[in-house]
């Protein structure tokens, strides 16, 4: 199988070999083109002949599980689109994906990702393997280099069709299946034993190397990296990258624990643990947002605060100043009704998942607890009090809020009275100028006549609840 003897060749008649991308150790991997349909680009894989003239019954096993791997049709995975037999060479025909190796994308940053870009690749790369194993497939062989990534996502490649075929395993020199440095414990001590969890494990070290920069263990010799993931502890994330957070750490710790039953128990798991952390961060930063949003109202507030006049003029603008405000409080309250919402859910899961780990715990003998769940109910504790503080927080402001309100409403209340002193004729054309500013004006517009003419002295002009509906109108999102 010599590259000068294949490049430019066609192939069942149909792919052109146009140059090699690549070469690994089951086969090299070229660009192809359809003869036919020359925009249409393919990457074909084509099996060294050491590892399928070894076996007679070659033929038949590779287009079983070809046509196996052909089913695989999801977004994140490259698809086997054909594949068959020269005189010489079994070939698998891919999807070309016209991007780059994650392991070049971390030979570009010299460096770990940043976090969101990490997370985004590696939810992709979730999403493909848990979609596998719903198939009956375990990849056995996750790492950068097999997760091609272009601008529109990750997609992961090679679930070794050839290796599974060949049964390079059965070699007295190497009886697993993978490479070492992304390899799970248990592919090393029993490769004939694992399952779907091994490639949890393997995905938890792509999300180290993404997030530190580097691989988790190295030495000089495929044996001293697999005794290493047998044997030591996975080093915290932390302390090679201090940007790390300690619930995303813990992430990342988990995914790595040497026992597939202490892992996240699927792909699946392992991705809704890093969507619910994503959550928790969007929810934080808005949090923060709303509180200098809360700031930035109160100073605009008092830069609006209306002047008493005896002027027409004067007092309308300050109905429809009041108003607007009350309305701009009203969605101010909300979102931090909402926010609180969020926040109970977050500390409920917390909650949930810190029981789940107490009650291991205590059923347990202590010698078989790992010290580092100790920690992380620890940490949990700590989070759940800073949930609690959060709600704390958020309720002060909506006590604010509220009386805030009552106080635009009081305001917007004098002007209606005031605006008793005036003629309709003039309360109305001044009422049309601002209305002219704006839709929302309008709407106000509409609220200070109707008032102006339902005005009782003796009774309440608008309450908090009645705002709250009118402000539904200018704000439908409101939910209260």
């Amino acid at each position: 199988m010599s590259e000068d003897r294949l490049l430019g060749s066609v192939l069942e008649n149909k792919y052109r070999i146009l140059r090699l991308l690549g070469e690994g150790a089951m086969g090299r991997v070229y660009l192809a083109e359809n003869i036919q349909l020359p925009d249409i680009r393919y990457a074909i894989k084509v099996l060294k002949s050491e590892f399928t003239d070894s076996n007679p019954q070659f033929k038949e096993e590779f287009t079983r599980e070809a046509q196996r791997h052909a089913k695989l049709q999801h977004p994140n995975i490259v698809h086997v689109n054909d594949y068959s037999k020269t005189s010489s060479n079994f070939f698998l025909v891919l999807a070309f994906v016209d991007g780059q190796a994650l392991s070049d994308l971390l030979d570009d940053a010299q460096g770990p990702l940043p976090e969101k870009r990490a997370l985004s690749i590696i939810k992709d790369v979730l999403s493909a393997l848990n979609f596998a194993h719903e198939n009956a497939l375990v990849h056995q062989d996750v790492k950068s280099p097999n997760i091609l990534i272009d601008s529109f996502c990750a997609r992961i490649t090679d679930f070794g069709i050839a290796r599974e075929l060949a049964n390079v395993a059965e070699s007295d020199s190497q009886k697993w299946i993978g490479t070492p440095d992304y390899m799970s414990p248990e592919q090393y001590i029993s490769p004939n034993m694992i399952d779907h969890r091994s490639d949890v494990y393997s995905a938890g070290v792509v999300l180290f190397e993404m997030l530190t920069g580097q691989l988790p263990f190295s030495g000089e010799t495929s044996e001293e990296i697999l005794r290493k993931h047998v044997d030591e502890d996975v080093p915290d994330p932390r302390r090679i990258e201090k940007k790390i957070s300690k619930p995303l750490a813990r992430i990342v710790l988990k995914a790595l624990a040497k026992d597939p039953e202490q892992r996240y128990q699927g792909c699946q798991e392992f991705l809704l643990a890093i969507e619910a952390y994503e959550r928790r961060n969007t929810l934080i930063k808005t949090i923060i947002f709303i509180s200098i949003l809360t700031a930035i109202g109160a100073m605009t507030y008092a830069y609006l605060k209306p002047q008493k006049d005896a002027g027409v003029n004067v007092v309308v603008k300050t109905a429809f100043d009041n108003m607007e405000s009350v309305c701009l409080d009203v969605k101010l309250m909300h979102g931090n009704f909402s926010g609180i919402k969020e926040i109970e859910g977050v500390r409920k899961a917390i909650q949930e998942q810190r029981q789940s780990l107490v009650d291991y715990v205590e059923v347990t003998n202590p010698a078989d607890v790992p010290e580092w769940y100790h920690q992380e109910i620890q940490d949990m504790e700590q989070e759940i009090e800073a949930q609690n503080s959060y709600i704390k927080n958020i309720q002060k402001q909506i006590q604010d809020n509220e009386r805030t309100i009552k106080n635009r409403l009081r305001k917007y209340s004098e002007a209606i009275a005031n605006l008793q002193k005036f003629d309709s004729e003039s309360v109305e054309e001044v009422v049309k100028m601002e209305r002219a500013g704006s839709a929302n004006r309008t709407l106000y517009g509409d609220y200070i006549l109707g008032d102006r003419v339902s005005f009782n002295p003796s009774g309440e002009i608008l309450s908090i609840d009645g705002a709250i509906e009118r402000c539904k109108i200018r704000f439908p999102e409101l939910s209260f």
